[in-house]
């Protein structure tokens, strides 16, 4: 592939649109199951923390996965496909929580320090 500029571009541009692809498909599930509502605890397992129900959803993911590859039928209309763009979309929403937690991170520093005495 390397060194033909024709195939190159190509294929940059369907890592683009798998990605485009993905980015519609988390965003559009976001809005329906509302958005934010992935960060939160799940209702059913008020204990579990957002990062932590994210991460046990990517392990069933994978585990759905795994069994696809191996062969079992799809009986609920989830192909392999679907299920690697929910993985993939997954690990996108636990990036985009880890970003979200460490902005919170830096707004409760600086509210400290704006509301905290200044020390000579």
């Amino acid at each position: 592939m390397s060194g033909d500029p024709a195939l190159e571009k190509q294929t940059l541009e369907e890592i683009a649109k798998t990605f485009d692809e993905i980015r519609d498909l988390v965003l559009d599930k976001s809005r329906n199951y509302g958005v934010g509502k992935i960060f939160e605890s799940p209702r059913l397992v008020p204990c579990l923390c957002a990062d932590d129900a994210l991460l046990t959803r990517l392990s069933d993911k994978i585990g759905r996965f795994e069994n696809l590859l191996r062969g079992e039928h799809d009986r609920v209309g989830e192909s392999l496909d679907d299920t690697a763009r929910d993985m993939i979309g997954y690990l996108a929403l636990w990036l985009t929580y880890r970003r979200f937690q460490e902005g919170i991170s830096e707004l409760n520093a600086e509210r400290w320090r704006e509301e905290s005495p200044t020390v000579l």
